[in-house]
């Protein structure tokens, strides 16, 4: 299982998103999965994935980083950000630091060795604010690919993974996740599938069921209330998926938990 910390690239200037993407980041155990080149499409972007590190510009068009950051931490008070800019300025990182950012690199031909501890003092953070691995060591990728080595999993299928993980209680489609990612659905499908030998649909239906199992297991919700929670608008339709993952429907899956429940009160 994977424990790649996720890292969002925001910058207006695309020679300094390219060289950050070309880093190996891979030494600080962690992987880009999107960016960004103004701070109002980067908030949306990042509302949608869900990165736990943010390399963020200062000055960009639309909004600059230090509004980005303020909204950003309204969704995501656990995101980690990271402040790029051309030149020291005492103002903003005074700012920064009000808002809770983690740092401050000055761009330049050696970025990596400003980045990389930063990158690490966010893995100590995430890990102590949430007491448990890292966001994606609860991907439960184990079923999608027989092999021990996920690092080797391609960038938009993190990518794609952590949109759905973060997202399946909406109503989402393939042609919500690529437009997260910015890459065609088509080719997003046949990429996925040949990943990970299961479909993007597959995936979404499987963790929905995965969830759904938790609720009846653990909540007195109603089926289609839970079909509701799990992103699941037809009643009918989550009772025959239901049935097709798990082999009984989730009143029998519920009745047959209790009568287990209550079979180990008595003994």
């Amino acid at each position: 299982m994977s424990n790649l910390l996720t890292l969002f690239i925001l910058d207006d200037e695309t020679p300094i998103r390219e060289e950050i993407k070309s880093i190996d980041w891979s030494c600080v155990q962690a992987t880009v999965i999107g960016e960004a080149a103004n701070g109002k499409d980067g908030l949306k972007k990042c509302r949608q994935l869900c990165p736990d590190i943010v390399i963020a510009d200062i000055e960009m068009p639309l909004m600059n980083g230090l509004e980005f950051a303020e909204e950003l931490k309204k969704t995501n008070p656990n995101a980690q950000i990271i402040f790029l800019s051309s030149h020291t300025n005492f103002y903003y990182a005074q700012k920064g630091i009000s808002l809770g950012v983690l740092g401050y690199v000055i761009k330049n031909l050696c970025m990596e060795q400003d980045l990389f501890p930063l990158i690490k003092k966010a893995a100590q953070n995430l890990h102590t604010m949430r007491g448990l691995e890292l966001r994606h060591s609860n991907l439960n990728l184990s079923f999608l690919v027989n092999q021990s080595d996920h690092t080797s999993l391609r960038p938009e299928i993190y990518m794609t993974l952590h949109f759905i993980e973060n997202n399946y209680t909406d109503k989402i489609t393939i042609s919500d996740i690529a437009e997260a990612i910015s890459i065609s659905p088509d080719y997003l499908g046949k990429l996925f599938k040949s990943e990970t030998g299961i479909s993007i649909t597959h995936y979404l239906n499987e963790l929905r069921i995965k969830k759904a199992i938790m609720l009846l297991e653990n909540t007195n919700l109603k089926v289609y209330e839970i079909a509701q929670h799990v992103g699941i608008e037809s009643y009918r339709y989550f009772t025959i998926t239901f049935r097709k993952i798990t082999g009984k429907s989730p009143t029998d899956y519920r009745r047959k938990d209790k009568q287990s429940e209550e079979f180990r009160d008595v003994f």
